[in-house]
């Protein structure tokens, strides 16, 4: 993107970003549009996919700003404190807490499924618990990553945690979330009085969750 002096990896993320922001947005409005006018009510799965999009619009507006401070500019030869030190450090964090709701989102919802039957519901409560546990985990490795007062200064590898083994551990804690996440949902679909056809198209609708993880896989393999 010669125009705005950003490199073609850069551009790739303002183009991306720009158009995930748009459609997680249209999205959230029709998720609400069908709660209010056609199945409602409104309920905590709800509440957690809107912070989860509000942290997200979040991560990309200050991703957006890393770069507009110089991050991938063919001009400077060195990044700013904030798009090469800062920015790293608060996405970091913004990156798990929506990460954190998005699950919870679907932890909700089939708690909302499953509110009759008593051991599914409480299966799905722990799901809730460990995520929320995770999330918390999470944002305090990422806020303490390197010796205070100065969290975010990676250029004190030795005052700083293995960011590789930080970003496994999370990954993995994730992904088994995500899976204990799909597999209930498959229990509780699977028992229900439908078709063959119809309970394969549910449970692939929740196992699209599981497309979030090669993304986080291959974060791993670049970090490396």
């Amino acid at each position: 993107m010669p125009a705005f002096d950003l490199s073609l990896e850069c551009a790739s993320i303002v183009i991306v970003t720009t158009t995930a922001v748009t459609w997680s947005l249209l999205t959230l409005a029709m998720r609400y549009f069908i709660r209010l006018k056609i199945n409602g009510p409104v309920g905590c799965d709800d509440y957690a996919c809107s912070a989860a999009t509000v942290f997200a619009v979040a991560h990309s507006i200050v991703t957006l700003c890393e770069i507009a401070l110089g991050f991938g500019s063919r001009k400077t030869d060195r990044p700013s404190l904030f798009s090469e030190q800062v920015g790293p450090y608060v996405t970091n964090m913004l990156y798990t807490i929506a990460i954190t709701f998005s699950s919870l989102s679907i932890s909700w919802l089939i708690a909302r499924i499953v509110s009759k039957v008593r051991h599914k519901t409480v299966l799905a409560y722990l799901i809730i618990g460990a995520t929320a546990c995770w999330g918390l985990a999470g944002v305090l490795t990422w806020a303490v990553q390197c010796r205070l007062p100065r969290p975010w200064d990676i250029d004190r590898p030795r005052h700083c945690i293995s960011f590789v083994g930080a970003w496994i551990g999370l990954s993995v804690g994730h992904a088994t979330l995500e899976l204990a996440n799909v597999v209930l949902a498959i229990a509780v679909v699977w028992k229900l009085q439908m078709t063959v056809k119809e309970k394969s198209m549910i449970v692939v609708a929740f196992a699209t969750r599981l497309l979030i993880l090669p993304p986080t896989f291959m974060r791993l393999s670049a970090l490396r």
